[in-house]
């Protein structure tokens, strides 16, 4: 009796550890499912907070995408008229007060809608120094070079600015860094560039002399290197590059 009670225990003991074993399996089967699904959920969490307000599909309706579109149509209605700026590259036209302002608010709100955008540093670096503010002046120009290390103009116009307060090291830096910069892709970055369509569709004799006006921009800084920075004179009054 005894012998056939000890086989009884050991079958109930093994009973028991198969069911054991089993429900342990269906919970660590369970606990990996549940796993993989949250981290399915959680990547397209961070891809859907990953995708702009622009990229959202026309038929989405979210506070964050109807606070956008309204920044872009209110940005889109203060275009400023660009026939200043243009006549200042075409003829050294001296800017308004006004007209100062109305660029320097456009350009700042474009960089707070789109902080990555190099050109329209470039450009407020250039009216902060029409407003005779140089300081400013220059760190826009340095920013834009930061999201930009391959832009001409903003080295070639922070070579002006230093070469004006009589920094001459500064000025070379910048001015040999601008001699670094690809012709071709500045063309390239120009014309693709929102920023500069603006302003191009102002002028379009300006589409048709963009590569010579360029090319003059790369012959004035070989020129001054040349010549020797603290030789040259340069006329207080020279201007700054639009592009």
């Amino acid at each position: 009796m005894a012998s056939v009670g000890y086989v009884y225990q050991c079958s109930f003991n093994k009973d028991v550890l198969v069911s054991i074993l089993r429900t342990i399996f269906k919970i660590c089967l369970t606990a990996c499912l549940v796993t993989f699904l949250l981290v399915n959920i959680l990547e397209k969490f961070e891809k859907a907070k990953a995708v702009t307000p622009a990229q959202w599909p026309e038929w989405t309706i979210h506070p964050q995408k109807i606070k956008y579109v309204t920044r872009i149509k209110n940005l889109n209605q203060s275009i400023p008229s660009f026939d200043a700026l243009v006549a200042f590259k075409e003829t050294g036209r001296t800017f308004e007060e006004r007209e100062l302002s109305s660029y320097v608010n456009y350009y700042k709100n474009v960089i707070a809608m789109f902080p990555s955008s190099f050109e329209a540093y470039h450009l407020l670096g250039l009216f902060y120094y029409q407003q005779n503010d140089f300081q400013k002046s220059i760190e826009a120009y340095q920013h834009s070079i930061y999201l930009n290390p391959h832009f001409f103009s903003s080295y070639y116009n922070l070579g002006i600015l230093f070469f004006k307060a009589r920094r001459y090291k500064q000025s070379e830096i910048f001015f040999r860094k601008a001699l670094a910069a690809e012709p071709e892709a500045n063309l390239k970055i120009i014309y693709s560039s929102k920023i500069y369509q603006q302003i191009l569709s102002f002028d379009p004799r300006t589409i048709q002399a963009m590569e010579k006006y360029l090319q003059e921009g790369y012959q004035s800084a070989y020129l001054l290197l040349e010549a020797g920075l603290k030789q040259t004179n340069i006329d207080q009054n020279t201007d700054l590059r639009v592009y």
